[in-house]
């Protein structure tokens, strides 16, 4: 099928083609996902927030104005729904535990053992950042929105959403520099040792 933007689909979702609504939702599944898990850390919630954003989102399709990008408008929705189901359920979640990455057929599997230990380190030192921190990342990075969409979706300001971005990003690498410092460390202890 030959991909149209999404104004396109909504369009023809609005006029009776309802099935074509599973195109907006499997482009943009994934990204809603990863925003949800930041938020409540736990892959459950993070399924059925990103359900019931989908049907939020179908049935205020009509309201959808153009004002913003589709993707900003639903990942508000994903943001308010997650930021409700912590509210409603008050827990701390549960530890990333099941990431799978897609490896490269061109690195020997020492480099490929090397890039999935600093994946996991990194995901682990970002899951230490509180999780609006978390959420900014996400958005920023993982799917690409800008400072305004990310203000857009969060409510705040372009300016506290630059500052908020500035700190995550700082403590972060300060994280990562003193785990590669602590990491060399250990392997020079343990060249010694050998």
């Amino acid at each position: 099928m030959e991909e149209f933007s999404d104004n396109i689909y909504i369009n023809k979702v609005l006029q009776g083609e309802v099935n074509l609504f599973a195109v907006l939702i499997d482009r943009y599944k994934n990204m809603a996902y990863t925003m949800a898990f930041r938020i409540v850390n736990n892959s459950e919630d993070a399924e059925e927030i990103v359900q019931d954003a989908f049907l939020k989102v179908y049935k205020n399709l009509a309201g959808f104005k153009n004002r913003s990008k589709f993707s900003t408008w639903l990942y508000r929705i994903v943001y308010n729904t997650s930021i409700s189901k912590i509210r409603t359920k008050k827990q701390a979640g549960e530890p990333l535990d099941n990431l799978h990455y897609l490896s490269d057929p061109s690195l020997s599997a020492l480099e490929e053992l090397e890039m999935e230990e600093q994946k996991k380190i990194i995901h682990n030192l970002l899951n230490r950042l509180p999780k609006d921190e978390q959420t900014l990342l996400t958005l920023y990075y993982t799917n690409e929105n800008s400072i305004e969409e990310i203000g857009e979706i969060t409510g705040l300001s372009n300016a506290n959403v630059k500052v908020k971005l500035y700190r995550a990003r700082k403590k972060l690498h300060e994280w990562i520099i003193s785990t590669s410092e602590f990491r060399r460390q250990e392997l020079t202890t343990l060249n010694f040792q050998l």
